[in-house]
């Protein structure tokens, strides 16, 4: 119902407890190699830098938040 509701297959949806256990789902699937990084909101509570990224040697940046929004340039200049 989800799935319909959103216009996704059913197969791309995933429940879980909380957002940063979703966070922690993709980063632990990707490959990572050293030289890569994560930008993410200042705000953020920060699951993102996990013990995954740090084995290694993913680097970990956060952008500014500016007026309650993150705009794709700023994105572009930290990463």
């Amino acid at each position: 119902m989800v799935a319909s509701f959103i216009g996704a297959q059913s197969s791309e949806i995933a429940f879980t407890m909380c957002t940063g256990s979703g966070l922690n789902i993709v980063v632990n699937g990707i490959e990572w190699k050293k030289g890569d990084n994560v930008v993410f909101p200042e705000w953020e509570h920060n699951p993102i830098d996990t013990m995954t990224l740090r084995k290694h040697r993913v680097e970990v940046r956060s952008i500014k938040i500016k007026g309650g929004r993150v705009e794709l340039s700023d994105i572009e200049k930290v990463g």
